[in-house]
């Protein structure tokens, strides 16, 4: 009897050994391969997929306060990942699937962008030469609403309205098989 009380200490520790290995196994692999869900900051999905490959933002009145503040709202794509996660306010809302293709796109971060940006701002956040703005930006179209305008470049589409950023889409260029 004395030969099986011995041997159980050396299973319950051998045990518990594995369990704590394939517990630290699975939250590092969760940290360094980590997914993003619903209610993760913008932080923790840069830090999980890295910034967006293109992303739409816009800023939009609330639906309980439609002449309130306005809020901003965020799509970021992410093509290797197969992911797009939708943003209110910074905060993970949903996360779809998206289909990946062979497009090139730019990766700039739309964490770069604020509601205050002038249009030269937002090109040079862009990341285009300040000397290239009027090669780059297509003429403005006028609403007639506050000196609104729309501005087309290589790879982004934005509104300016009263000096403020409304709306900006980043897009790419279409891949070896005309994806994107």
């Amino acid at each position: 009897m004395s030969a099986r009380r011995a041997k159980t200490p050396i299973v319950v520790s051998v045990v518990a050994g594995v369990v704590i290995v394939a517990a630290s196994v699975l939250l590092i692999g969760s940290w360094l391969f980590g997914s993003v869900e619903p209610g993760d900051s913008q932080e923790r999905v840069v830090e999980v997929f890295g910034p967006p490959a293109y992303f739409v933002l816009e800023y939009l009145p609330r639906d309980d306060a439609p002449e309130g503040p306005l809020v901003r709202i965020e799509s970021w794509y992410y093509p290797d990942h197969e992911q797009v996660v939708h943003f209110i306010a910074g905060s993970a809302i949903a996360i779809e699937p998206l289909a990946p293709d062979d497009a090139v796109y730019p990766h700039v971060d739309p964490r770069l962008f604020d509601f205050e940006m002038s249009a030269e701002q937002v090109v040079d956040a862009l990341g285009e030469p300040a000397e290239q703005i009027d090669d780059v930006l297509l003429p403005a179209e006028e609403d007639g609403a506050d000196g609104g305008a729309v501005y087309l470049g290589e790879h982004a589409l934005f509104g300016v309205q009263g000096g403020v950023l409304l709306y900006l889409e980043t897009f790419g260029d279409a891949g070896p098989q005309g994806g994107g």
